[in-house]
């Protein structure tokens, strides 16, 4: 009898242990930062910075080339390891169409405090909204997310917890 007790408790253990595992490194396997240091913000952006209870959100504002009034926004969210700074060029024909982007950071990626979570990244994208819909040079009912590979959940919360005309996933997971 005793022998087969082991039996059975030894396969628990190892796959209590394997579970213990993948629960202590998920947030690693979730989120790849890149590694080394960002290149900096890249020319004609600007770093906007917004408070929020429990953090700080970070990105990088690209203004429309040619706007007048209030223009419209492509909010962007990158995919897993990846930075904001390495979007700047791929928005130029949105911006000469006077749409203005505001390139997301996610909270630890590049020069942006904090560390990534579902929670952290929801609250960021929620807070960048936010002040983009109360800057001048934004028209609040014209900000469409755009969210590529992991910033297509960030993309889709964003759009279930405030009113946008539309919204752009590319690559986006169905489930973790």
């Amino acid at each position: 009898m005793g022998r087969y007790v082991w039996l059975l408790i030894v396969p628990l253990v190892i796959i209590a242990a394997y579970l213990a595992l993948l629960f202590v490194v998920q947030g690693s396997m979730l989120f790849q930062m890149p590694s080394g240091t960002p290149p900096g913000p890249p020319h004609g952006a600007e770093e906007v910075r917004v408070k929020f209870e429990g953090g700080e959100a970070y990105a990088l504002y690209l203004p429309p080339k040619d706007a007048r009034d209030a223009a419209p926004l492509l909010m962007f969210m990158h995919g897993n390891g990846e930075l904001a700074d390495y979007w700047s060029e791929e928005f130029e024909v949105p911006r000469e169409w006077g749409v203005g982007v505001l390139l997301v950071e996610y909270p630890g990626y590049g020069r942006a405090p904090g560390s990534p979570s579902e929670r952290s990244i929801t609250d960021t994208v929620l807070a960048l909204y936010d002040w983009a819909a109360t800057d001048r040079r934004v028209d609040a009912t014209r900000i469409v997310p755009y969210g590529r590979s992991l910033g297509g959940g960030a993309a889709v919360r964003l759009a279930t917890m405030r009113p946008v005309p539309g919204l752009i996933i590319e690559s986006a997971f169905a489930s973790v």
